[in-house]
């Protein structure tokens, strides 16, 4: 990858950490005002921590990748590892997002009480994968990394 692209995609990953810190915060507020099925409340409480580690972690190796990069420093293989190591920190509570907005939509169709707290969580999937994609679809063009 060129430095070019790889700076699109650390903005693009930035982004994505910024969409799971702002949709984390929002979800937390939330929570109060909404009805949640047993134990699936406490798992989108580890959800949004999941959320905002990710965020910091992904902050921290995006600094690091740039630094080298503005140093002229960065060895080609290790960037690579750092570039592969960002989408899948990306893309671990996407997984985690997922199963939670399965098990909500399913509680919902039993008790509409829990369809308010299926809205928060797939509006706030939503928000997260589509600036996931957005760092995905950079790799993508470069070369399927």
């Amino acid at each position: 990858m060129n430095v070019d692209a790889i700076e699109t995609f650390l903005n693009a990953a930035g982004a994505c950490a910024m969409s799971m810190l702002a949709n984390g915060i929002y979800i937390e507020k939330e929570l109060p005002a909404v009805a949640f099925p047993d134990g699936l409340q406490a798992r989108t409480e580890h959800l949004c921590a999941c959320l905002f580690a990710t965020e910091a972690d992904i902050r921290k190796e995006i600094e690091e990748l740039e630094d080298a990069l503005t140093a002229l420093s960065g060895d080609e293989s290790i960037q690579r590892v750092k570039i592969l190591r960002i989408r899948k920190w990306l893309s671990e509570p996407i997984v985690e997002m997922h199963e939670l907005v399965q098990e909500l939509r399913a509680a919902s169709d039993n008790d509409e009480r829990y369809a308010l707290a299926t809205i928060l969580i797939e509006e706030s999937a939503a928000n997260i994968l589509y600036a996931y994609n957005a760092a995905a679809d950079v790799l993508e063009k470069e070369g399927g990394q």
